[in-house]
């Protein structure tokens, strides 16, 4: 039974995440145009710029829904070590943009940011594994699996987002999924969370989508994904998270491997895909282009690019049902 205060806190947190999001995203895309912030959309024939770094509107809707859930509970300062984490992974993807980092540097940096979460934070270094039951890792939960879930979450979902749609789509549908696991497994309490994560980024999908109006840039896909680290540690929901962002660490377990160990997106000569006439992709014929989840979806038939966001999203749909139905043994 879900308490009536957490079904309230959880409605107008997500709606303020969802109206933050939804009418500063476009006021965000204007400015970041006239300062020159933009993008290449290489996956249209015309090569339109698109405005970067407007995944901003994606930390403010989560500040937003984070202060409003502060507010609500008796401890005002709980969700400020949540917060000064996301603001730490914002400033990681901000940075990248005016002085990129290298690979190995961002996946450290990310790691770091952790650091408020894991000194003040509330968590148990319990996690529970199906088959196995609870582990006790009182030393190693903090000092090495807090680290290294959030650079993975983080660096995973920024490398999924190489088509119009595909992070912000992603992100909604395993948001969405999650509450509902969190509602098997009894874990209501980080409901408000994954309420304004859907909202979040659904509101930002509107104008990611195909044709996208904006880009996120580093900044909205290491902040969603450091969030839902740590909504997924706070909820002990760890190992279904896991779960369900499974298409996307497949991508990039593929990325790593095939080009030999971690590259930034700006240092890969060959891309994975190529554009054909019609805006379709292909695989590229390429020996040295990097193995990603895009280059397999397409190397039968070629598609367009909102066919590809569409089959990724309905990877991770998969991947949320699994995930239900290993909440339900876990309850068994």
């Amino acid at each position: 039974m879900i308490n009536q205060d957490i079904i309230i806190q959880a409605t107008i947190a997500g709606i303020a995440s969802f109206v933050t999001v939804y009418f500063l995203t476009p006021k965000i895309a204007n400015f970041m145009r006239r300062r020159g912030i933009v993008g290449v959309d290489v996956h249209k024939e015309s090569k339109v710029e698109i405005p970067e770094m407007c995944g901003l509107s994606i930390f403010l809707g989560l500040t937003v829904s984070l202060i409003i859930l502060a507010i609500f509970s008796a401890d005002v300062l709980k969700f400020l070590p949540f917060l000064l984490t996301l603001t730490l992974a914002a400033v990681v993807g901000v940075v990248d943009w005016f002085k990129p980092w290298g690979a190995l540097q961002k996946i450290f940096l990310v790691a770091l940011t952790s650091i408020p979460f894991i000194l003040f934070g509330e968590y148990q270094p319990y996690p529970v594994l199906p088959f196995i039951g609870k582990l006790r890792l009182t030393i190693i939960y903090p000092l090495i699996f807090i680290p290294a879930f959030t650079t993975i979450l983080g660096n995973t979902l920024n490398m999924v987002d190489v088509v119009n749609g595909s992070m912000a789509g992603v992100s909604t549908v395993s948001a969405i999924f999650l509450a509902i696991t969190a509602i098997v497994l009894g874990k209501v309490e980080v409901l408000p969370l994954y309420l304004s994560l859907t909202l979040t980024s659904y509101a930002f999908y509107i104008y990611n989508k195909y044709p996208a109006k904006v880009f996120a840039g580093d900044i909205g896909s290491l902040t969603l994904g450091v969030a839902f680290a740590l909504t997924g540690i706070i909820g002990g929901l760890e190992v279904l998270t896991l779960i369900i962002f499974i298409p996307s660490l497949i991508n990039s377990l593929l990325i790593v491997s095939s080009l030999g160990g971690f590259k930034e997106r700006r240092e890969i000569k060959d891309r994975p895909t190529i554009l054909l006439k019609g805006e379709l992709l292909s695989s590229s014929l390429s020996l040295k282009a990097p193995v990603t989840l895009t280059r397999i979806i397409v190397a039968e038939t070629p598609l367009k690019e909102f066919e590809i966001a569409k089959i990724i999203i309905i990877l991770h749909v998969f991947s949320g049902f699994l995930a239900i139905l290993t909440a339900i043994f876990m309850v068994g």
